[in-house]
């Protein structure tokens, strides 16, 4: 019984302000960087390509800090529940 509760609990993300916070800034971020990709292709401006490719790195390093947070957002949630 405890293992099929287990896995119901598995399957969601765990609740965390920074979490959420992470994601609120990473997700426009990631939108932005995508549309600079696109005006850089479609308009040829050099400006687009190099402030994709800041907002790239940016993002990138944003969603390295997300899973790192959600490793240990896990981790600690397990060691929880296994006391």
């Amino acid at each position: 019984m405890a293992q099929s509760n287990r896995s119901n609990n598995s399957n969601r993300l765990p609740e965390d302000v920074w979490l959420r916070r992470i994601m609120k800034f990473g997700l426009p971020l990631g939108l932005l960087t995508i549309a600079l990709l696109w005006g850089a292709y479609m308009t040829e401006q050099a400006w687009m390509l190099q402030s994709f490719i800041g907002l790239a790195a940016l993002t990138f390093v944003t969603g390295i800090i997300y899973n790192v947070r959600l490793v240990i957002v896990l981790v600690r949630e397990r060691r929880r529940e296994e006391e």
